[in-house]
């Protein structure tokens, strides 16, 4: 007969171990926008995968479970960097958990809405399962809550881009949440309220052009503008200023804290990713009847995989199809004062320890560009205008490298020198 190995003496090192792990994915996570090289996304899934590993020995079942689909969203052929909302919130129900089980009690996080969302973002979905998937996570997330709600969703036939329902569906996930745990009442607080028992939230998208309007609303308690008022200690504010402060990192009035919020972490996010996308996210609320966010997107997002490099200061980006390979450049006397490549003139600033020379073109063309550093590898989002929408003030103040028109233009100016 074999004896159960004792894993309790382990637990204090299971705890420290996963602690210092939630915190690099915390920290490299909030990076991965302005840099998901290889490098950082071997460091985050490393830590993932170690979590899971111990988690399983332990017989921690669901941290294993919840890390598990983790790694399946970072696979690179997955990836997306609108994927971080979800991550995010993702290490933050990990560490929940971790302090349950340091406090030795039973786990009573809900994951099964992540669980759920995790796994729709492991492969392509279309708006309408986005948005059920979302209905019902958030409905069983309402009972294991003591409360009751109805999602109704309307438009989820619209037809939005991929890369648009991907970059959405973080901040609706998180819209969703505030409904749940902000919003919606207990039965007996809205029966108290002459309110029907069930509260209700409505998911409701509409095309309009070039744009789409996705509004997320609820009939609970609104919000409390005269909380926030007090709650900010700044004077004179007026009641749509106070509401624009539920977006401000680390801003909250839930009390006490809990595994869906309280801990100023969220609302930030969204506006941040809305932005990033180039839309806009406004909110409106009335006390006793209810709030509404409406997101307002481009209806088409075109994204650019791309070798971020600086030139005497300015940032660029050159999409990495045209990139033919990178060489280290030595430093030369002769390149001290460099020459404009494009006009030929002397800028009068030395070249970097760092430069490298980075060859563009095709099997028939090839030419290289002289960079001050390599930054690495980006994925950014576009607009009609091919400008760069990003948060990260490198990326945003980028200008998109055209190689072909680089190319064509040498070659009209070879022809004519001829």
């Amino acid at each position: 007969m074999t004896a159960e190995l004792d894993l309790s003496q382990y637990l204090d090192l299971f705890l420290r171990e996963t602690g210092e792990h939630l915190g690099i994915l915390e920290r490299e996570i909030l990076m991965l926008e302005a840099d998901h090289s290889p490098e950082r996304m071997e460091i985050i899934l490393r830590s993932t995968h170690t979590i899971k590993a111990s988690s399983q020995t332990m017989g921690f079942h669901q941290i294993a479970s919840l890390t598990h689909e983790m790694e399946n969203v970072l696979q690179p052929a997955h990836f997306s960097v609108s994927n971080r909302d979800a991550l995010l919130q993702a290490v933050d129900s990990l560490k929940w958990m971790a302090c349950e089980i340091a406090d030795g009690q039973k786990s009573n996080t809900d994951c099964g809405l992540l669980l759920s969302i995790l796994r729709g973002l492991s492969k392509p979905a279309t708006l309408a399962e986005v948005l059920n998937r979302f209905a019902k996570g958030a409905e069983d997330l309402c009972r294991k809550l003591g409360k009751e709600v109805k999602v109704k969703i309307e438009g989820s036939d619209t037809e939005l881009d991929g890369n648009l329902t991907a970059a959405i569906s973080g901040p609706i996930l998180q819209l969703l949440r505030n409904c749940v745990d902000h919003g919606i009442e207990q039965p007996h607080e809205r029966l108290a309220a002459e309110k029907p028992r069930a509260g209700q939230i409505l998911i409701k998208v509409q095309r309009q052009g070039d744009f789409t309007k996705i509004e997320v609303s609820d009939d609970g308690r609104g919000i409390d503008v005269e909380q926030i008022k007090a709650k900010s200690k700044v004077d004179h504010l007026s009641d749509s200023e106070a509401l624009q402060l539920i977006f401000a990192s680390g801003f909250s009035t839930k009390t006490p804290a809990n595994e869906i919020s309280g801990r100023g972490i969220g609302m930030d996010i969204v506006r941040t990713e809305i932005e990033r996308i180039g839309g806009q996210i406004e909110v409106k609320s009335q006390p006793s009847s209810g709030t509404t966010f409406v997101l307002t997107v481009p209806s088409k997002l075109d994204t650019l995989q791309g070798l971020l490099v600086s030139i005497h200061g300015g940032f660029y980006l050159i999409p990495v199809a045209s990139v033919l390979g990178t060489v280290p450049l030595a430093p030369s006397p002769a390149l001290t004062n460099s020459q404009n490549c494009k006009t030929g003139k002397n800028t009068g600033q030395e070249q970097s320890e760092n430069a490298y020379v980075v060859i563009v073109g095709s099997a028939e063309q090839q030419i290289g560009l002289v960079v001050d550093n390599l930054i690495g590898e980006r994925e950014v989002v576009i607009n009609a205008l091919n400008k760069i929408r990003s948060g990260v003030a490198e990326l945003s103040e980028a200008t998109i490298i055209d190689v072909n028109s680089l190319l064509a233009g040498l070659t009209t100016q070879g022809r004519g020198n001829t």
